[in-house]
């Protein structure tokens, strides 16, 4: 049988994930980052095509704050406000994830 590759059934492109929690959210920064995705994604029109959500944790606590951004299972570290909006130009919107965000594990 050949297998056939997994299409999506979500009615939008992206799901941005953005930790809110408490190292991440330190100082309300996580806060402060997902008002930045909402505002973002209303400005560009993109609120059918992208999703956000607060998360908890995703264990990556001493390199946040952190964005995740899916289906790409991109994982971006040490993000800074000034960070969204080339997230959502490069990433969301150019299809070019931002290499100097991305999480790189220790080898």
């Amino acid at each position: 049988m050949d297998e056939q590759p997994i299409q999506s059934n979500v009615p939008f492109q992206h799901h941005v994930f953005v930790c809110c929690g408490p190292r991440c959210n330190a100082e309300g920064a996580g806060k402060v980052l997902r008002d930045l995705v909402r505002e973002e994604m209303f400005k560009r029109g993109l609120e059918n095509q992208v999703r956000d959500t607060a998360c908890v944790c995703f264990s990556y606590c001493s390199h946040g704050p952190n964005i995740m951004v899916y289906p790409d299972g991109i994982l971006y570290t040490k993000v800074q406000p000034h960070d969204v909006t080339e997230i959502f130009q490069e990433h969301i919107v150019g299809g070019r994830p931002v290499e100097r965000l991305m999480y790189r594990q220790r080898k």
